[in-house]
């Protein structure tokens, strides 16, 4: 069963799929001041929970990458190029498995 937290969460990435398919990519790219977001650029979401949140009932997709504070924290000191490389962030967080 799906808790309050898991519907938001996962009306929350539906909201921002359909942002992104139904063409607002030159509105995003003014918004967030990017210069190359496109059609063929790969979006990544970052789900931030608190504490030791679990995250059973969401939508998982590879684009999705589930974290709590304490997974995120210690990602980033047992990882410390994660701070600067964002390939290798994304690599090591769709490791981490807090299911």
């Amino acid at each position: 069963m799906k808790t309050e937290f898991e519907r938001k969460i996962n009306r929350w990435l539906d909201v921002v799929d359909d942002y992104l398919k139904n063409d607002n990519l030159e509105e995003l790219n003014q918004h967030l001041r990017l210069k190359g977001l496109n059609k063929t650029t790969k979006v990544y979401k970052l789900i931030i929970g608190k504490n030791f949140t679990h995250f059973d009932g969401v939508n998982r997709q590879t684009e999705n990458i589930y974290l709590n504070w304490a997974s995120l924290f210690k990602l980033l000191v047992d990882y410390p190029k994660c701070k600067s490389s964002l390939l290798y962030f994304i690599q090591k967080a769709s490791n981490v498995n807090i299911y």
